[in-house]
């Protein structure tokens, strides 16, 4: 795994696009097309996710230069126009993130994974946590691939008192096993230690 300390990588920052579509072939078809636009904003695709439990549910990861244009793009009319003629229902889910963890390899040769989405008090004190709780993730047939905190709260990351959204990004070996270890006592316990509020999120997606 590589660390990219704070935003030094800056090709590295990731921007997370959720949304739910009702024809995915047409969507996708229309984002495939809308690459150079994309690009003009300095954004590129690394992944695309279909929902295992709900497939109309569509997880984009993809690679940010620049902070403020990744926002401008997110709200720019030609996306708007993008969403409406591909039947996105909804409003879709942007998370801007400065990445401090990459798999260099990211999800290759994986072809099941999911999106933990949790908010934190303390950034250094769930990695603590989240680091010495990697062999039983190991055991689940969990792999990290990416970590990554929002930037708009960024500057106070590492200390920040308050509620702090972190994504993570994990490859899964066996779903059963991976499904159990997330409803466990053991992995709540572990949320409860790291300082999450509430109860984190789970994405389970396929890579398309």
């Amino acid at each position: 795994m590589t660390q990219i300390p704070g935003s030094a990588g800056v090709n590295e920052n990731t921007l997370l696009m959720s949304l739910r579509v009702s024809d995915y072939d047409k969507f996708t078809q229309a984002h495939e097309t809308s690459a150079e636009f994309r690009a003009s904003f300095g954004i590129k695709d690394r992944l695309i996710c279909r929902g295992l439990d709900d497939e109309n549910m569509v997880l984009i990861v993809m690679t940010m230069e620049d902070l403020d244009k990744a926002r401008e793009f997110s709200l720019h009319p030609a996306l708007v126009e993008l969403f409406k003629n591909t039947g996105v229902s909804g409003v879709p889910i942007f998370n801007f993130l400065e990445t401090q963890f990459l798999d260099e390899k990211f999800m290759e040769g994986s072809s099941f994974g999911v999106q933990v989405s949790q908010k934190i008090k303390h950034y250094a004190d769930w990695k603590k946590t989240f680091d010495g709780y990697n062999h039983l993730r190991i055991d689940a047939g969990l792999t990290d691939k990416l970590v990554g905190y929002d930037f708009s709260q960024h500057h106070l990351a590492l200390d920040f008192s308050g509620h702090n959204l972190l994504n993570v990004l994990t490859s899964i070996t066996d779903l059963g096993i991976a499904r159990a270890f997330f409803a466990s006592s053991e992995f709540n316990e572990k949320m409860i230690a790291s300082g999450v509020i509430g109860e984190p999120s789970l994405f389970f997606f396929r890579v398309v």
